[in-house]
C-alpha cells in the first residue's frame, strides 16, 4: 500500500460519480416503463474481455450473438465467444491486435467494423455494408455531432436488431486512473432521464453501469478514444 505523507493512501471509490452500477437498482423505473429491446437482446450474451486489450473482441462477440439470436439455430451451432471470434471469425491480419499482442491504440472503429462484416458473413447473419457503419464525430462541428449522437441513441432504443458500440475514454466515467481508450456496447437508453446503460466488458473490475448521455459523449468525443477518428459503430441485422 502506498504512503501519502504520513498517512496510508486511501483507496478510491469503485466507481466515479458519473457511473451508476446496475446492481444498486439505479434507474429501475426505466425497466418498468420501457420495452428495453437492446437490454434483453444483449444481456444473455454479455461477455468479459480475456485480456486487457481484447475489449473490442468481447463487444463484437456479444453483438454477433444478439444479432443471430432470432435466426433458426441447430444443436451444432456454437455461440461466439471472445476467443472463438478471434481465432475462427476475425480477419487474419487483425488476430494479433485482438489478442492484445500489441498496443490498443492501434485499434480503430474502422477495424472493428471490418471484423463485424467478415464475422457476420461467416456466421450467416443477414446484413449489408450500409448496415455496418462507422459514425465519426466531426470535431469542428461538435454540437452537431452531439445532437447526432443523441438521435442515434434514441433510434437505437427502438428495436432489438440494431446495436451501438462506442469507443470512449473509460476513466472519464468510471474514474479508472489509467484513463485509456476502451470499447463498450450501449445496453439501453432512457430518454426521460437521459441516461445510457453500458455493457462494459472489463468484468474484472466493473458491472453494467448507467451514465449520462452528456458524460458518454464527452468520453466518446475525446481525441484519444480511437486510433483514427472518435465515434461509434452502428450495426443492424436484417
Amino acid at each position: 500500500m502506498l504512503l501519502a505523507g504520513n498517512a496510508l493512501a486511501q483507496p478510491r471509490p469503485k466507481y466515479g460519480p458519473l457511473a451508476m452500477p446496475l446492481s444498486r437498482e439505479t434507474n429501475v423505473s426505466y425497466f418498468k416503463t420501457n420495452a428495453a429491446h437492446d437490454y434483453w437482446a444483449l444481456s444473455p450474451y454479455y461477455l468479459p474481455q480475456i485480456s486487457g486489450r481484447s475489449c473490442s473482441a468481447a463487444n463484437i462477440a456479444m453483438v454477433l450473438n444478439a444479432a443471430r439470436s432470432k435466426q433458426p439455430l441447430t444443436s451444432d451451432d456454437k455461440l461466439v465467444t471472445t476467443d472463438s471470434l478471434i481465432r475462427e471469425y476475425a480477419p487474419e491480419r487483425y488476430k494479433k491486435s485482438m489478442l492484445g499482442t500489441f498496443d490498443r491504440s492501434a485499434v480503430s472503429n474502422e477495424y472493428m467494423a471490418e471484423v463485424i462484416r467478415v464475422a457476420a458473413e461467416k456466421l450467416g447473419i443477414k446484413t449489408d455494408t450500409s448496415l455496418i457503419e462507422v459514425k465519426n464525430i466531426d470535431m469542428k462541428e461538435l454540437q452537431a455531432s452531439k445532437e447526432h449522437f443523441y438521435k442515434a441513441l434514441k433510434e437505437n432504443e427502438r428495436t432489438s436488431s440494431d446495436f451501438m458500440i462506442v469507443s470512449f475514454i473509460q476513466g472519464r466515467i468510471t474514474g479508472d486512473p489509467e484513463d485509456g481508450a476502451h470499447v463498450a456496447t450501449v445496453g439501453a437508453y432512457d430518454e426521460r432521464t437521459q441516461k445510457v446503460l453500458l455493457f462494459d466488458p472489463d468484468r474484472e473490475y466493473y458491472e453494467p453501469y448507467w451514465t449520462t448521455r452528456d458524460a458518454l459523449f464527452d468520453a466518446v468525443s475525446d481525441k484519444k478514444s480511437d486510433a483514427k477518428n472518435p465515434g461509434w459503430i452502428y450495426f443492424k441485422a436484417h
